[in-house]
């Protein structure tokens, strides 16, 4: 018996060659692997990038409190302690600039850093600065590296 390889009308052979189909297979598939790369560097981006968002409202929101709080200033670079100063369902208590600042920081601690994955704080009160000013100084990591921001901070 002979066999009869079935041809075109022009009398070459149809269809694909295993060697061609493995060849295609190759590209294919390192050209996905390179999409799925890509994607994971750009999700750790993105990941960065809300995390410096954090951080930034966090700078903002803490100015926000030292320009409620001007008399208490230098009380900002010390501990942080809840005092109970203000509530939303109570009239908030009498405090002093200095305590208000403690408790202010106690909840902005609390809010924030809690936010950002290994998250730190310093914050240094600038006496010899004309304003005086606060120095705010926010450290957080991801995986692969420590991200900071600091801002200068006036009443």
């Amino acid at each position: 018996m002979t066999r009869r390889i079935q041809r075109g009308l022009d009398g070459r052979q149809r269809g694909l060659t295993l060697l061609e189909v493995l060849v295609a297979l190759t590209v294919l598939t390192i050209g996905s692997l390179g999409l799925l790369s890509l994607a994971r560097v750009s999700t750790g981006y993105q990941q960065a990038s809300i995390f410096r968002l954090r951080a930034v409202a966090a700078a903002d929101d803490l100015a926000g409190r030292v320009r409620a709080n001007r008399a208490g200033l230098a009380a900002y670079a010390g501990s942080a302690s809840a005092a109970d100063c203000a509530s939303g369902d109570m009239p908030a208590a009498a405090c002093d600039p200095a305590t208000l600042a403690a408790d202010d920081l106690a909840d902005w601690r609390a809010r924030h850093l809690a936010g950002l994955p290994g998250g730190a704080v310093s914050i240094d009160y600038l006496s010899d600065a004309e304003p005086p000013a606060l120095q705010v100084a926010l450290r957080w990591r991801s995986p692969s590296r420590e991200y900071f921001l600091s801002r200068r901070l006036t009443p």
